[in-house]
């Protein structure tokens, strides 16, 4: 279970980091979930969506552009958290569609969490808003998922103390 946790937190902070990391990891023979998940990925499907992460990070923080790719990124935290979600559940006997109703669960709540932060620090941030907390998240779904490649619990920890910093720096700017 605790996979589901790491990996609905890294979906919700960035789909695209998090997918090409399973997704590499797995070809790799050291993925997250086994070596049985996703089979052996075709290398064309992991350069689309390490492309797929360019593409998040440039219109995610551009402002004429973040509204758009809000849509389109939550749908893709959608389908890539189902993805992920069923997965586990073939890898670990889980029923399928409470694997993936906790891995789009967690991963909308975080990707709520986030986009709150960009509200509330909005007047703090002269407009960079999107560029600090994108970054963080971005930067945080990276590591969470390297580190799940070697330990599943210290990802766990580390998606919650991830979530807890974010959850502190935004209590405070809120009461600012």
């Amino acid at each position: 279970m605790l996979e589901i946790f790491l990996l609905g937190c890294a979906v919700g902070l960035n789909p695209f980091v998090t997918l090409t990391i399973v997704l590499m990891g797995a070809a790799s023979n050291k993925g997250l979930l086994g070596p049985e998940a996703f089979g052996m990925p075709d290398p064309a499907i992991i350069i689309v969506v390490a492309a797929m992460v360019g593409v998040d990070i440039l219109l995610d923080k551009w402002p004429r552009t973040a509204k758009t790719w809000g849509i389109v990124s939550v749908g893709g935290r959608g389908v890539i958290a189902v993805v992920l979600g069923l997965e586990y559940a073939t890898y670990t006997g889980l029923p399928e569609v409470l694997a993936a109703a906790a891995m789009v669960g967690l991963a909308v709540s975080v990707w709520g969490l986030r986009i709150y932060a960009v509200k509330v620090t909005k007047a703090k941030l002269a407009g960079l808003e999107r560029v600090a907390i994108g970054g963080y998240a971005d930067f945080s779904a990276s590591i969470i998922n390297f580190v799940a490649l070697v330990s599943v619990i210290a990802a766990a920890l580390l998606s919650a103390l991830v979530l807890a910093i974010g959850a502190v720096l935004v209590r405070g700017w809120t009461k600012e």
